[in-house]
């Protein structure tokens, strides 16, 4: 693999990471998230948004 592919997959797996730590709802919110490939990087703060809302659900129905 190319050094830069390598690079570019390191600083998504970081950006995931933060993600994970940031949400009160972990690595459920990130799951999500990334269920949701195909929205382009202009859309990044709707995607987050349905994501969490996609999450507390998944949580709500947990508990």
């Amino acid at each position: 693999m190319p050094l830069i592919l390598l690079q570019a997959l390191v600083a998504q797996r970081q950006k995931i990471l933060r993600l994970a730590d940031e949400s009160k709802l972990g690595w459920i919110f990130v799951s999500e998230y990334e269920s949701d490939l195909l929205s382009s990087d202009s859309e990044n703060e709707k995607r987050m948004y349905w994501a969490e809302e996609r999450a507390n659900k998944k949580l709500e129905r947990r508990v």
